[in-house]
């Protein structure tokens, strides 16, 4: 259970490494001298916040969210009808908010409010950064070239898409899987189209997409990468 509970943890750490990669680009906006002269200390700090959130997570699923047999056996028979399998032997987690006993029911609710309080907090944060961001742009346009001004406007779009992302990809799906059973909805195998899916999809989609948004990247990445061309000047003695 304790290597599930470590699969599991990606997520939280995939959330610290995007708002890393927010905050560094906060950081290049302002000319901070943490992407300068104290670059090694900024990603030691970000190495320390991608353990720290991973190591809660690993601790929230493996204390809070590990089926007792109670658990087991309440959803032993929906386990067995849609997936053919015995949820007595299986390596799994799972909450359970009603029909048990207290003390499950009350690891349920702890379990599925920490998940939730990361998740939504992580995308609060992108979402700050983001309008943070696109202030200091936009106060800092006038002093910008043309092509400086057009490469900003373009790493613009890419945070849109960077924000709207881990929403869709991450956060619906998460929550999907978490509170749809509070309402006592079967999704059945539905559920792993709408949840697991999506959630596994996400690490790849979310730089490909930003790639697809920067004109470089993607000419780089189509094959259509302009030629690099050398201008000499050349002085004519007389």
């Amino acid at each position: 259970m304790l290597l599930l509970a470590i699969r599991c943890s990606l997520i939280a750490c995939t959330y610290t490494i995007l708002i890393s990669h927010f905050v560094y680009r906060y950081l290049a906006v302002l000319g901070s001298i943490f992407i300068n002269r104290l670059f090694p200390y900024f990603m030691i700090v970000t190495l320390l916040f991608c353990v720290i959130a991973s190591m809660f997570w690993i601790m929230i699923a493996y204390f809070v969210a590990v089926p007792n047999f109670e658990v087991r056996h309440y959803i032993q028979q929906n386990m067995y009808e849609i997936y053919g399998a015995d949820s007595i032997t299986l390596n799994f987690f799972a909450l359970l908010y009603q029909e048990s006993t207290l003390e499950t029911e009350i690891k349920s609710w702890i379990g599925v409010i920490a998940g939730s309080l990361v998740s939504i907090l992580s995308i609060f944060i992108l979402m700050i950064l983001k309008f943070q961001i696109r202030k200091k742009l936009q106060s800092d346009r006038y002093r910008m070239s043309a092509g400086t001004a057009k490469m900003q406007l373009e790493l613009l779009r890419s945070l849109v898409v960077q924000t709207v992302i881990p929403i869709i990809f991450s956060l619906a799906p998460c929550m999907l899987s978490w509170f749809t059973p509070m309402f006592n909805l079967k999704l059945d195998k539905w559920l792993n189209y709408t949840s697991a899916v999506p959630l596994s999809a996400f690490p790849f989609i979310d730089p490909f997409a930003v790639i697809l948004c920067l004109p470089a990247f993607r000419r780089r990445l189509l094959g259509n990468a302009k030629p690099n061309t050398v201008v000499v000047s050349v002085a004519s003695v007389i």
